[in-house]
């Protein structure tokens, strides 16, 4: 049976968001009416954006067209950092119902049509499938509109992950993922970081998963209209600061205690979750 016929999925689309202004609009239009038709609600998660991005997604929100009738926009109350967005939003799929979910992010980064119809043909050939990973550094990927020093610095901590976690990952720090929502139960999903390196730290928990079904796809990646967002210093250094913490922790017997590091927020997160009123 394909998954388009079975009644047990309930998918739905996170969209990540700060100050994007410039190409959440575009982002959000790419995606095709038939994978508008397989996916209950796309979740657009407005970190604290300063700019015009929350007052545009209400637009498109307020059109009542098939996008804007899956448009639900979570409102976070402070910038809670990328990952404390996703768990947000990971909370909120676990709540209602959802069997799956994946990312598109809102920067414009990626084509959301290509990224949400490769997830789906590997869906549909292969539906017990538990983690899907556009990988940017696989063959048949594309970073030629990437930052060369970025595309650098990802080889390297794709080797270095390699050497303290014994994974082998094409894109250890991919954040276009496609997930299984029973998978988050079992992981420590919120005790990762809330920052930029919350998606490595997600990797690493997922490939130490035993029997979990993983497929990997090319990624198209290109640099954001919107600009970055991520200091490349900070970025490297806090995350060569995981990975060694993680060795160190798995050498000597509390593997457990390499992801239990995020503390920023001791309140937990505040957010409204705004969803179009139907008339």
């Amino acid at each position: 049976m394909s998954f388009i016929e079975s009644d047990q999925m309930k998918i739905g689309i996170l969209i990540p968001c700060y100050n994007v202004e410039h190409s959440i609009r575009e982002v959000l239009r790419a995606f095709p009416e038939d994978v508008l038709q397989k996916v209950a609600q796309v979740v657009a998660v407005d970190n604290g954006s300063t700019d015009s991005t929350r007052q545009i997604l209400s637009e498109i929100q307020a059109t009542g067209d098939e996008l804007g009738k899956r448009l639900v926009v979570i409102v976070n109350a402070q910038n809670y950092g990328l990952g404390g967005s996703q768990k947000i939003a990971y909370a909120y799929f676990m709540a209602n119902g959802f069997s799956h979910f994946f990312i598109v992010h809102g920067d414009g980064q990626g084509d959301a049509g290509m990224i949400s119809r490769a997830f789906f043909n590997v869906l549909d050939k292969k539906p017990d499938v538990d983690f899907i990973v556009a990988s940017r550094f696989m063959r048949g990927s594309d970073t030629a509109a990437y930052n060369r020093l970025r595309v650098m610095g990802n080889h390297v901590f794709n080797f270095l992950t390699f050497l303290c976690t014994g994974h082998w990952m094409s894109d250890s720090g991919a954040g276009i993922i496609f997930l299984r929502v029973e998978v988050l139960k079992r992981i420590p999903f919120r005790e990762l970081t809330n920052s930029f390196q919350f998606n490595p730290q997600l990797s690493i928990l997922l490939f130490n998963l035993k029997g979990l079904k993983i497929v990997e796809t090319p990624l198209i990646w290109r640099d954001s209209r919107d600009g970055s967002n991520i200091s490349s210093l900070n970025y490297c250094m806090t995350l060569l600061k995981i990975l060694l913490q993680y060795r160190w922790s798995q050498t000597f017997g509390r593997e457990a205690d390499a992801v239990r590091i995020s503390k920023e927020f001791p309140e937990g997160f505040i957010y409204q979750v705004l969803q179009r009123q139907n008339n």
